[in-house]
């Protein structure tokens, strides 16, 4: 049971690094952000890094539903393109 535990906290502490680096490089690139928004900014980015277990699940379902969104939209516009474009022939 505790090289379990110790298998899954060594899988944190690398995956960390990892995600602070990948987060560090789109904060570096955020240049609209000045003072207090700045500070929250870091702020989240720490809470993120520290938390990545529970915020990576919730970003990549955040993530699909807005994948289905723009493909049930896309569909949408077709079908409606379609239907036109059958009257005109």
């Amino acid at each position: 049971m505790q090289t379990i535990l110790y298998s899954l906290f060594a899988c944190y502490l690398l995956v960390m690094p990892v995600l602070f680096a990948n987060w560090f490089g789109m904060f570096q690139q955020d240049t609209e952000a000045k003072g207090i928004e700045r500070q929250l900014s870091w702020i989240v980015l720490a809470l993120a890094t520290v938390a990545w277990p529970v915020v990576l699940p919730l970003t990549y379902v955040e993530l699909l539903a807005k994948v289905k969104r723009y493909e049930r939209r896309d569909r949408l516009g077709r079908l409606g393109f379609d239907s036109l474009s059958e009257g005109m022939y």
